[in-house]
């Protein structure tokens, strides 16, 4: 569906809309403020607050190193900061980043949950910026971590590093990094023998 709307004459406005998650506390859903009118914005039954905010450096080209967005809010309120330097400035919070067309919006008449851009998804990497008018960070791609390896975890070969457990008179055991099954038969995961 978003591409054939990317590929109209009149596609409508993009919207863009952040969730932003850290551990242990709720995630907060926001939107550029007018971003449809004046009122909150929902989505797939989420309501998202709008906000003063500025996003850029999204730009993904396949060239060079990911994009290392910035993120900037409003504080003119004056609650964010006491708010975030009890949260530790949310560093290390996942933002996901959501790009639709207007019209997709719940209560919209073309209201369609699945018309997205690819879903973004970063972590907060630091704040740059946090003053009386506004808190910015810098955000990561989530491959692009300090210590991240792919693999996530470490492979070593004629070694099973997972934990299996069997009962063993009547009680759950575990094994780690040995494999429990001697037998020489072997299974497909649709239990077809190979």
């Amino acid at each position: 569906m978003i591409k054939e709307d990317v590929q109209s004459l009149s596609p409508g406005n993009i919207v863009q809309l952040f969730q932003v998650a850290y551990s242990g506390k709720p995630t907060l859903y926001f939107v550029k403020r007018g971003a449809n009118g004046t009122g909150q914005v929902v989505f797939d039954g989420i309501t998202y607050t709008q906000i003063d905010l500025e996003a850029d450096g999204f730009k993904w080209d396949g060239q060079g190193s990911f994009p290392q967005p910035k993120l900037s809010v409003s504080n003119a309120s004056g609650l964010l900061t006491p708010f975030l330097v009890q949260n530790e400035y949310y560093v290390g919070a996942v933002v996901t980043v959501i790009t639709t067309f207007d019209k997709h919006l719940d209560g919209a008449s073309e209201a369609d949950p699945t018309a997205t851009f690819p879903i973004e998804i970063y972590t907060i990497e630091q704040p740059t910026d946090i003053n009386h008018v506004f808190s910015e960070w810098r955000l990561s791609s989530l491959i692009d971590q300090t210590d991240k390896k792919l693999p996530g975890r470490v492979m070593l070969r004629d070694v099973c590093n997972l934990k299996y457990r069997r009962l063993v008179n009547g009680v759950l055991t575990n094994f780690p990094g040995e494999c429990p099954y001697v037998g020489t038969l072997y299974f497909t995961e649709n239990d077809v023998a190979t």
